[in-house]
């Protein structure tokens, strides 16, 4: 064997709190040392060597676009200048606070512009498409009764808090989240311009409407059973089911028109949605998009939409002390809308081709021992382990980026 050197591989001792008695409290007796070493930092919810890590690539993402920021000859187009102009402008806070609530004046428009129960419905479909916000979501994901195929899937939305139970239950927690969530609203409104009596009418308008969402949802206990959230039907079956939803309008809207199938996660929820949606008033519903649209975009308005944003969903909901600072918030704006375009940057800075293929051999290795261990399971027959080397080989390795990375043609970015 060949001597290795103490503290180059392996579990580290330090992490340990031998202290305390392994029967007593083992997690404490294997982590206490790493936790007294590592309070969690006043900008997270909580910490970890993984986040440690995602923390120190931040680090590396700041360094790369700083230099960019500093380079004023990029083409047009190229992802440089992409990227360096996007963080601009999530950084530019001065120009954020000059627009004020300014830029949500094309959505804030379409809202005022709701008549019918029609084109609400059109309304739900454009906020779906751009920034979300209506009472249910879709998404594309495989069918989980056919997995050599996707389909499209409906699921319940609508609520400005992570959970029905802040709305229907009494618990201390629940009252003090849904007490906060209430001064909240008022907050964001006031922050619009609103004038006190149109506060708390709007205030009272949103929990009214939003707790009887929360009474239709599903439970998350139940959101977790795949027989119960797995209801495939056609676009006419939905149709009956919710006849106050024109879904084919819908669909076409977000650019699914030839759509013939989906999957309802929840056909109660829906079914209550069609019925609100003609119990409501317009005028309620307006009130309802508005503060869809306020809480969705927060982040990324003025200073004093930002904060207030932050002090309920980062402090109050999540224990979080303290914004992060400018720098990585914009970056993650960049990260979330030109991922593959500040990945590519990032691997032509920090990931040369020679450490993918270090990482491909290893995987090549991995693959070799899975083979040689599944020919050798006793319990395994022949015509299953012919079936589990099929899938083992049909494995899509993705490792460290892509060989062809996404187009972005066509898409301009200015400061």
């Amino acid at each position: 064997m060949t001597k290795t050197k103490k503290g180059s591989w392996g579990f580290d001792t330090r992490d340990m709190n031998t202290t305390v008695r392994p029967q007593d409290d083992f997690y404490h007796y294997v982590n206490g040392g790493w936790l007294a070493r590592n309070p969690i930092p006043p900008h997270e919810s909580r910490w970890g060597s993984s986040l440690k890590l995602r923390y120190d690539t931040e680090k590396k993402l700041h360094a790369l676009v700083s230099k960019l920021q500093n380079t004023s000859h990029l083409p047009q187009g190229s992802s440089g200048q992409m990227v360096r102009d996007f963080y601009q402008s999530a950084l530019d806070i001065k120009q954020r606070n000059q627009l004020g609530i300014k830029p949500l004046s094309m959505w804030q428009n379409r809202i005022e512009e709701i008549k019918d129960i029609p084109s609400l419905i059109e309304t739900f479909a454009h906020f779906e498409k751009t920034i979300g916000g209506a009472p249910w979501g879709i998404m594309v994901d495989q069918d989980m009764k056919n997995s050599k195929k996707y389909i499209a899937h409906i699921y319940q939305s609508g609520l400005g808090m992570p959970d029905r139970d802040y709305y229907l239950k009494n618990d201390a927690e629940s009252l003090r989240v849904r007490n906060a969530y209430e001064k909240h609203i008022e907050a964001m409104f006031l922050l619009k311009g609103e004038n006190k009596t149109t506060v708390k009418n709007n205030r009272e308008t949103i929990m009214r409407m939003e707790t009887t969402i929360a009474k239709h949802s599903m439970k998350k206990e139940d959101l977790r059973d795949a027989d119960k959230t797995y209801h495939k039907m056609s676009v006419a079956a939905l149709t009956r089911l919710t006849t106050a939803i024109q879904w084919r309008t819908f669909f076409e809207i977000i650019g699914a028109k030839e759509i013939r199938s989906v999957v309802v996660m929840q056909p109660k929820f829906l079914t209550a949605m069609s019925a609100m949606i003609e119990k409501e008033s317009i005028e309620n519903w307006k009130i309802y998009l508005t503060w869809s649209l306020i809480v969705t975009t927060a982040g990324l308005l003025s200073a004093k939409f930002e904060k207030q944003n932050f002090a309920f969903y980062g402090t109050t909901l999540s224990g979080v002390l303290k914004m992060k600072p400018a720098w990585r918030r914009a970056l993650g704006s960049v990260n979330g809308a030109l991922d593959e375009l500040l990945g590519e940057l990032y691997v032509k800075t920090y990931f040369p081709p020679q450490t993918k293929e270090k990482v491909a051999q290893m995987v090549d290795d991995l693959f070799e021992a899975y083979e040689a261990r599944i020919k050798n399971l006793e319990w395994m027959s022949s015509a299953t382990k012919r079936k589990a080397l099929n899938k083992l080989h049909s494995i899509n390795r993705k490792l460290g980026y892509p060989d062809k990375w996404k187009s972005y043609k066509g898409l301009v970015i200015t400061p």
